[in-house]
């Protein structure tokens, strides 16, 4: 999750000699906690929305039934459900205690709707991309003189690697799946500093801000809390196992895994020329949210919460469901909604299902109507600001 947004010309300069001295000593291996924050840099984020927005479906609805369209042709009546998860890597370096994410590049992925893995042509773009990567290095500057600019690029060229990786989680926030677990240990394993990032691109269109959040894996056999804790007793380390079940607020927050990884705050730092562009593009495009209206733009969402609360209502009462006959229907609807979660409910974390569909539907009547409320509160400022100019009574 995104804590601070700073701006610093310096932090692309990385400390070849700091990283050597850490590389050999491996403080991370002693304390699994030994990373406590991330920073991410403006490109680097924008480098994963445009990365994880190819993901969008792209069909249109054509007399009932749906085509596939390009780009140009696409209307508003896009669907957007059917996203596609979409995987790259983190290039930065390292700090004391701190992981910098300068940049990023996407990788040719086998990917459905729920996940994403690599495949033999993928493995071979990454090698080729890195031996790329290392040989011309990172010729972004942030506003350094000429005499600073040669410098800059051979120490970034010498220290600068590839620090993890991303992928998306479109729709159903951000967390690690036991797969992610996985694969995250695995990197960890094999070429620690390692780190995972997941986006939400669906809940970053819909809400406004950046869904990002980074996570980083205990060992194998270690048991954490999930918090942001920087003792590094607290990792758990020889304990046993928790029980996790679905109403613990850990695996209701990180998923049925949330015991095996922790969460690393994320700081998004710009440099002054990164400031100054991004003010600029503000200030061209403030009246954007004027124009449009957020009921309208999240009309079809709206429609799919509200057929998820309907399978759920079915599903509360056993008596309608064997009167109605839906009762095929809404394991159907559990089911994929349990596919699109990851393995966030497994069949040890529920421990009552009726229970567990009463808060699943109090969460997203909750949802629904927050975001009305949000579309209702918009529209109301537009009509206080401009109604009066032409006559019309605001209320």
């Amino acid at each position: 999750m995104i804590d601070d947004v700073v701006t610093d010309d310096d932090f692309l300069r990385p400390d070849a000699v700091l990283m050597e001295n850490l590389h050999k000593a491996q403080p991370w291996k002693s304390a699994p906690r030994y990373f406590r924050s991330v920073r991410v840099s403006v490109l680097a984020v924008l480098q994963m929305l445009s990365h994880s927005d190819r993901g969008r479906p792209n069909v249109v609805l054509s007399d009932g039934q749906a085509i596939l369209s390009s780009p140009q042709t696409t209307t508003d009546t896009q669907r957007r459900e059917n996203w596609f998860e979409v995987m790259g890597l983190l290039l930065g370096h390292f700090q004391e205690n701190e992981l910098i994410v300068t940049s990023t590049f996407a990788l040719p992925v086998d990917a459905s709707e729920v996940e994403c893995s690599m495949n033999e042509a993928s493995q071979m773009y990454m090698l080729e991309y890195l031996q790329y990567h290392q040989r011309t290095g990172f010729g972004v500057k942030c506003g350094w003189n000429a005499e600073e600019e040669k410098e800059v690029d051979e120490e970034i060229e010498e220290a600068e690697c590839c620090v993890g990786w991303y992928h998306s989680h479109p729709g159903y926030t951000c967390f690690l799946s036991g797969t992610d677990v996985a694969t995250q240990r695995v990197g960890q394993a094999a070429q620690d500093p390692w780190l995972a990032i997941v986006v939400d691109p669906v809940r970053t269109i819909s809400t406004g801000r950046v869904d990002m959040r980074a996570f980083r894996t205990f060992p194998e056999g270690a048991v954490g809390d999930g918090t942001e804790s920087t003792s590094a007793d607290s990792t758990g380390i020889g304990a046993a196992p928790r029980q996790c079940g679905f109403h613990d607020p850990l695996v209701r927050e990180y998923g049925a895994h949330g015991h095996c990884y922790y969460e690393l705050p994320i700081t998004l730092v710009r440099s002054t020329n990164d400031e100054k562009l991004l003010e600029h593009m503000l200030s061209r495009d403030w009246a954007a949210p004027l124009r449009g209206s957020p009921s309208l733009g999240k009309r079809h969402d709206a429609v799919q919460q509200i057929q998820q609360i309907t399978a759920l209502l079915e599903g509360v009462s056993p008596s309608q469901e064997r009167k109605d006959g839906t009762g095929s229907r809404t394991r159907e609807l559990h089911r994929q909604q349990n596919n699109r979660e990851g393995g966030r409910r497994g069949a040890t974390a529920v421990t009552d299902a009726s229970v567990t569909d009463v808060e699943q539907l109090c969460r997203l009547a909750e949802t629904l109507a927050l975001e009305a409320k949000l579309g209702d509160v918009v529209q109301g400022t537009k009509r206080t600001l401009f109604a009066p100019q032409y006559g019309v009574d605001p209320l």
